[in-house]
């Protein structure tokens, strides 16, 4: 059976992956933190390239700023990744809220594997201390299509998927 590669980006702990691999590893799906494959402060773009060549199809991170940068959001998309990314508050979490949010929010995410080149958001309600799961669908994160058009593209060959 083949296994669909999961990246788990520097924003998040290194002791998800064994928990996520030992709740859905069975499930088809090999968990990865990015430090494995490159050194710890290696930027998106350097490690999202590496992973491509890894066969990695999804990447979870904890940067839960990146919609106010959605130009390094394309490096995921460029990549060829379905992409998920944390509400605001995320950082403030304990280590366990993060885990339960994940763990919860898994579904959703694999309900979404077989889509194109994305990026989405994930959500939860409350703060550290006081963490709710909701049930929410994923928000779609879309980029602009002026970002997209002025950012370059660093694969070969690549179109720019627009809305229009």
């Amino acid at each position: 059976m083949t296994r669909t590669r999961v990246a788990l980006d520097s924003c998040l702990s290194e002791r998800l992956v064994d928990v996520m691999n030992g709740l859905y590893g069975d499930d088809g799906f090999e968990f990865l933190h990015v430090n494995k494959l490159v050194p710890p402060g290696t930027n998106d773009e350097t490690w999202a390239d590496v992973y491509r060549r890894f066969r990695g199809k999804l990447v979870i991170s904890g940067d839960c700023r990146i919609a106010y940068r959605p130009h390094e959001a394309v490096a995921f998309i460029d990549n060829g990744f379905v992409s998920f990314f944390p509400c605001k508050g995320w950082g403030a979490l304990h280590g366990r809220e993060q885990a339960a949010i994940l763990v919860h929010q898994w579904p959703h995410m694999r309900a979404l594997v077989s889509e194109k080149p994305s990026c989405w958001r994930f959500h939860f309600k409350g703060k550290r201390g006081d963490l709710k799961l909701v049930d929410e669908p994923l928000t779609k994160l879309e980029i602009p299509h002026d970002v997209l058009e002025r950012t370059a593209r660093r694969i070969t060959g690549r179109q720019v998927q627009t809305g229009r």
